[in-house]
């Protein structure tokens, strides 16, 4: 077994040596076959079978390269199947991976060839059109040659376009293949005993002063030579050391400006950018200005790896310096982006020391990796990638403990960071600490190739929390300006309505009127923006690291297809024996929960973009727009569903009786839920109500404020919130006050005393109704005199609004101007009257008359 390893590592080390190294190098080889467009003539025959000629030597040259890239394959199998896990397999295929075609010139011949055959095609229809106008039998005989010269040359450029296209998939399989398998082979044997000696020859290697002096007369000369340059750079470092004390002190002057309405303003942000990137340059510019002077010319070998590990340097020294720079008192992080206290302190005291550290590691590690001698790169550049990795693990630590760290006060104790605290501070600070032990271990290019990533991946987080931030701060200073606009505004108004209101009072009134107020602008309270633009900012930048970040890790993503050969469950399988489930594995697994995570964030946040960024401008109505958002939102879960159930192997057609009977037994179970989602689908295509109408369903009224899969919640008068099952919309009565048109009638009942003048009330109480706002014109308001009652001729004016939010409102207006105008006109409004006739009759209250005769007393 061993002496195969051997073999297949050899056979693979001469077709990897025998590639050729640079991608275009094929592009050399491949003939550039075409056809002139020059006037047909007697050597037009000639020029085709030269074509053709071309085009085969094409076909040649991609089918010879295609035969090392697929024998390269073959051999680049065998030694990964044959579980070799060497320092040497990894060297060996790093370098098969190194002088493998370059996709993106693969890409350019197949174009080029199908450029070719679109030419040849169209000579093709050239040559028929000249054979049918040929008058001569001479004529249509030479066209019909031409005609057979050019099949062959296209039946040539089809094999050229057909090779070249065969070509592009075996090395983009080669390619896959060994980007999946690299990152899983070790590059250097795991530290021992003899660690220690490379590292001192490293150390001894970079600090030889016959080497330095070296650099620095290399140093020297390339300053010389590049003087104009150096001295640009110069001036610059001077200029930046001149103002960096004034830039200090300008600082906290634009933050003394900030958050006041009168002088506020969206450029002093940017002035504090600029300002605050300026005091960050001076030393990476320092560190880049001498790496590209060191990097220019034919220079030495030390003279090359000090040049990367100064720009190494200079790079970090640039990112983590202007984090730091930004979290400076009086700063930006802090007047500008308004960013919590302990956060900032936290982030700028941890970030001092970070920076040494990191600095000199990247300076160590690049320097040694540059000088392409094992011994410096696996010594003193592996010790230095650790000491780096351990220091940025001790960082994430201290910034990120949930309790102690840097955002300890903006983890809400309810929410989901905060019960999920020890999982992610856990993966945070074992992450650089695991690269730190891979490498170790000999998986020093893998451990980095992540670490290099890594480092994108906090430039493009620090970039898109800066650009979210100026964007917040943008939308505050005009929600700031707009709001004093409009206190201007109303301050003119007011101003103008008392001075209409003093041209109708005597002098005294005048005298003694109140006077309007100032606008204070320094007391402006502005509300906070609008959640939704903040969320359509905020998705915004998400969206745009996200496609930066993919492509940053888009080359490492094809190792993490190793995870396919991990199986988690075995397939499922039908009484025939076919496989209705396959085999769950791990990276199907993980695919699958990165698609919900990312449906289920698309779900939640797609709706609101869809309607703040599209569907507002078209002044589309609420109603519509929460409908629009709601269906998208159905659309993305169930796209999500399917693409899950794919990635877990489900076959809806084979498991179409399985799910069959699950219906089944969910309509039964659950038909009541099935029902009022069905209802819920119809109201939200037919739209018989809509988000905000006033809806009366049962003895429930109110306004139409949630439309969900169940239910549709109503907020009554009493701000109670209602859940109707959406059933009831379908099968009950349903009063929609506001469906197709939000005018409603009020009327209002007034009655008026006997005696008074009929026409002369009408008139007091019609100009009672047209001097209310609310009331519309059109419809006209109207007033009837409609009987006579027990104590007052009664009238009943019927007036419309445009909106039912305002028939309370302006009833009452109507009671007092109507009340106001009966007075003005002295009509009075007469109290309730109930007339009580009492009738007595004396005849039946008398006592009868005495019979005095016969009781008279006798004498």
């Amino acid at each position: 077994m061993p002496q195969k390893s051997a073999l297949r590592l050899f056979l693979l080390l001469l077709l990897a040596l025998a590639l050729p190294s640079a991608g275009n190098t094929l592009a050399a080889q491949v003939p550039e076959a075409g056809i002139t467009q020059a006037p047909f003539d007697e050597a037009e025959s000639q020029r085709i079978a030269d074509a053709a000629e071309e085009a085969l030597a094409a076909t040649r040259a991609f089918d010879a390269r295609n035969e090392q890239v697929e024998a390269n394959l073959i051999a680049v199998r065998q030694v990964i199947e044959s579980k070799a896990n060497g320092s040497g397999v990894g060297d060996v295929l790093r370098e098969a991976r190194r002088r493998a075609p370059v996709l993106a010139d693969l890409e350019r011949s197949l174009r080029h060839q199908q450029r070719l055959l679109a030419e040849a095609r169209v000579e093709k229809v050239r040559l028929l059109e000249r054979q049918r106008l040929a008058e001569s039998l001479t004529a249509k005989e030479a066209a019909q040659q031409d005609l057979a010269d050019l099949e062959v040359l296209l039946n040539a450029l089809i094999g050229a376009l057909e090779s070249a296209k065969e070509l592009q998939t075996n090395s983009k399989q080669l390619i896959d293949y060994l980007d999946g398998h690299l990152l899983w082979l070790r590059s250097a044997e795991p530290i021992g005993a003899s660690w220690l000696h490379d590292v001192s020859e490293g150390a001894l290697w970079l600090t030889s002063p016959q080497n330095w002096r070296g650099v620095g007369a290399e140093l020297y000369q390339s300053a010389k030579d590049e003087a104009p340059a150096t001295s640009a750079v110069l001036l610059a470092l001077a200029a930046l050391f001149l103002v960096r004390r004034r830039l200090r002190r300008v600082l906290p002057e634009l933050a003394s400006a900030v958050g006041r309405v009168s002088t506020d303003s969206f450029v002093l942000t940017l002035r504090a950018l600029l300002f605050t990137l300026l005091l960050t340059l001076p030393i990476p510019l320092i560190l880049i200005g001498t790496g590209a002077l060191l990097d220019s010319g034919d220079h030495s070998a030390v003279g090359r790896a000090i040049s990367r590990g100064l720009y190494a340097a200079g790079s970090v020294f640039l990112l983590l310096d202007f984090a730091r720079q930004l979290c400076r008192a009086k700063g930006l992080a802090e007047i500008h982006f308004r960013w919590n206290e302990r956060a900032r302190k936290v982030l700028r005291s941890n970030l001092r020391w970070l920076i040494v550290f990191e600095v000199v590691s990247a300076f160590l590690v690049a320097s040694c990796d540059a000088s392409h001698v094992d011994v410096y790169r696996l010594g003193l550049g592996r010790l230095a990638f650790i000491a780096g990795s351990a220091g940025l693990s001790v960082f994430l630590a201290l910034v990120f403990h949930p309790t102690r760290g840097a955002f300890a006060d903006l983890l809400a104790r309810e929410g989901w960071a905060w019960r999920l605290r020890k999982l992610w501070y856990g993966l945070l600070v074992l992450a650089p600490f695991g690269l730190a032990v891979a490498a170790a271990l000999g998986y020093y290019h893998t451990a980095t190739e992540v670490q290099s990533r890594l480092f994108t991946t906090g430039l493009v987080a620090l970039t898109g929390v800066v650009v979210y931030s100026l964007l917040e701060r943008g939308l505050l200073v005009a929600r700031r300006r707009l709001a004093v606009q409009q206190a201007r505004q109303r301050l003119e108004q007011a101003r103008e309505a008392r001075a209409k209101r003093e041209d109708s009072e005597s002098k005294e009134g005048m005298a003694t009127g109140d006077a309007v107020p100032e606008l204070e602008l320094g007391t402006i309270d502005v509300a906070a923006i609008s959640s939704q633009t903040l969320a359509l900012v905020r998705t915004l930048v998400v969206l745009g690291t996200a496609i930066v970040l993919w492509v940053v890790w888009s080359q490492v993503l094809p190792a993490l297809t190793v995870l396919d050969g991990i199986t988690i469950s075995k397939p499922t399988l039908d009484p025939s024996g076919e496989v209705i489930v396959p085999a769950l594995t791990l990276w199907s697994l993980l695919s699958a929960l990165l698609t919900a995570l990312l449906t289920y964030l698309a779900a939640r946040n797609l709706p609101s973009i869809l309607e703040f960024a599209i569907l507002t401008r078209f002044r589309v109505d609420a109603g519509a727009r929460y409908a629009a958002g709601a269906l998208t939102r159905y659309g993305v879960i169930a796209l999500g569903v399917a693409l899950v159930s794919r990635m877990l192997g489900v076959d809806w057609s084979k498991a179409q009786w399985i799910i069959a009977a699950l219906g089944v037994g969910l309509g039964f179970g659950l038909q009541e839920i099935v029902a009022n989602f069905v209802s819920g689908l119809i109201i939200l295509f037919e739209r018989p109500i809509r988000v905000g109408d006033t809806v009366t369903v049962g003895s429930d009224s109110g306004t139409v404020s949630k439309l969900q899969i169940r239910a549709t919640t109503i907020t009554d008068w009493d701000n109670k919130e209602i859940l109707v099952p959406n059933k009831n919309f379908i099968t009950e009565r349903v009063v929609n006050w506001t469906l197709s048109n939000p005018v409603t009638r009020v009327v209002a009942k007034v009655g008026v005393a006997y005696g008074t003048d009929i026409a002369k009330a009408r008139d007091a109480i019609t100009r009672a109704v047209k001097s209310v706002p609310s009331v519309l014109e059109n419809p006209a308001s109207s007033v009837f005199f409609l009987g006579f009652g027990d104590s007052s001729l009664d009238f009943e004016v019927r007036a419309f609004v445009d909106d039912l939010s305002k028939r309370l409102p302006t009833l009452h207006e109507l009671h007092f101007a109507i009340n106001q105008a009966l007075a003005e006109a002295e009509i009075e409004i007469p109290f309730p009257q109930r007339d009580l006739h009492v009738r007595s009759d004396d005849t039946k209250s008398r006592p009868p008359a005495a019979d005095l005769s016969d009781e008279a007393p006798s004498t």
